[in-house]
């Protein structure tokens, strides 16, 4: 292990979200230190899985991390079944340096679900009983922390997408009783990889009393076992001197004279991923100019910015109206009414007037199922739209001119 691996991303466009989450890296890689479960928090392209993977990197523990996609288990069964891949799908395992280490877990007396294949992959007996189903799942989660002791190193499960799991778990209990197992784990802990609405449903949720005595006591002892990291926009600052930097390196520059940065930044505002994107684009489409007035350097102005814009715009055309076609009519018609029409009151009298909103509960079922679909900010952030060139396409939608 690397004794700074920050060193490792100087100059790269990872170091622009290094210097810009230092905060965020840090708390990550205490509760890394700490045996601390993490929730973190932020719009799709704010670098979450990629602050874990640094903080991991620079944690005083060694880290062995399994990726889950929650995305792709449909019950319990497959659940369990994509744990048991992750967890298999480490090159050290897939190399066999691990074989026999994996052979000694597996035979274990009190093993009664888990063994290893020919290519050192672990197989899982599962049924779709409930009972069996909870036995096999606490085998696997002892298997993880069998296997941190005799590796010397600190498990990280991480699970993308964990609420999807509630669209088929109805049973709440099963989701607090697996958080609750891997919290007590002494060398394994879990981090959740969500959307700003997400972790405040959650706080939310684990705040509130259940009628049902055993599902609110989980919530009693899961409400303050684990640490909240939310990401929000990054400063301009930190997105100007990566700008500058990757401009440079092409032989290009903003024009000092007008304002094509801070147009940038308003495009942008504040996404590292739409950040990266625009600024390729303009790259592309300006890598071929040459300027002899300036050193060799391409001035890149107002109305170059506004063409990389706008040919990003047509690339991620079909996606956007994909995504707005999904979502339910009144969430799209309130995504399309914060991005034409930003407001931080869309509750109020004016605004539901006029857009021709509806009120209430339907108004704020539809703000929350936005937020936790990563595509607006809460209400301290002023329900923008968390995705910034959804946003400008969305503007561009209606307004073909796009006079931005």
């Amino acid at each position: 292990m690397s004794s700074n691996p920050l060193l490792d991303f100087v100059g790269s466009e990872e170091h622009l979200i290094l210097r810009g989450r230092k905060s965020s890296i840090e708390k990550i890689t205490n509760a890394i230190d700490k045996d601390i479960d993490l929730l973190v928090a932020g719009p799709p392209g704010s670098g979450r899985y990629f602050l874990v993977q640094t903080a991991a990197a620079q944690s005083r523990c060694e880290t062995i991390i399994f990726d889950i996609d929650c995305i792709q288990a449909t019950d319990r069964r497959s659940f369990i079944k994509l744990l048991c891949d992750a967890i298999g799908g480490i090159d050290d395992f897939k190399a066999g340096n691990l074989s026999a280490y994996l052979q000694d877990l597996v035979s274990q007396p009190d093993n009664k679900y888990l063994s290893i294949n020919d290519d050192n992959r672990i197989s899982v007996k599962v049924s779709d009983d409930s009972v069996h189903l909870e036995q096999c799942l606490n085998e696997v989660l002892q298997f993880t922390q069998g296997l941190a002791e005799l590796v010397n190193k600190r498990v990280l499960i991480l699970f993308r997408n964990f609420t999807h799991i509630r669209a088929w778990e109805l049973e709440e209990a099963w989701e607090l009783k697996l958080r609750k197992k891997v919290s007590v784990l002494q060398d394994v802990l879990y981090i959740l990889i969500g959307t700003t609405g997400e972790l405040r449903e959650d706080k939310r949720r684990l705040s509130s009393h259940s009628k049902n005595a055993e599902i609110n006591s989980l919530r009693k002892s899961l409400h303050d076992s684990f640490e909240i990291i939310e990401l929000l926009p990054l400063e301009d600052a930190v997105l100007t001197s990566f700008c500058d930097s990757k401009l440079s390196a092409s032989n290009l520059m903003f024009n000092p004279l007008d304002d094509s940065l801070q147009f940038f930044l308003e495009a942008v505002h504040g996404s590292f991923s739409d950040a990266l994107a625009l600024i390729e684009r303009i790259i592309l489409l300006n890598q071929n100019k040459l300027s002899e007035d300036n050193g060799g350097r391409v001035v890149i102005g107002i109305q170059e910015v506004r063409e990389a814009v706008e040919d990003l715009l047509k690339d991620l055309s079909t996606m956007c109206e994909t995504l707005l076609l999904m979502l339910p009519p009144r969430q799209a018609k309130l995504l399309t009414c914060l991005a034409l029409d930003p407001t931080d009151k869309p509750h109020s009298r004016e605004y539901v007037k006029k857009h021709n909103l509806y009120k209430g509960g339907t108004m704020q079922g539809a703000l929350l199922g936005l937020q936790q679909k990563g595509l607006i900010y809460d209400v301290h952030q002023s329900y923008k739209v968390a995705l910034p060139l959804l946003r400008l396409w969305i503007w561009k939608r209606n307004d073909p001119s796009f006079a931005h």
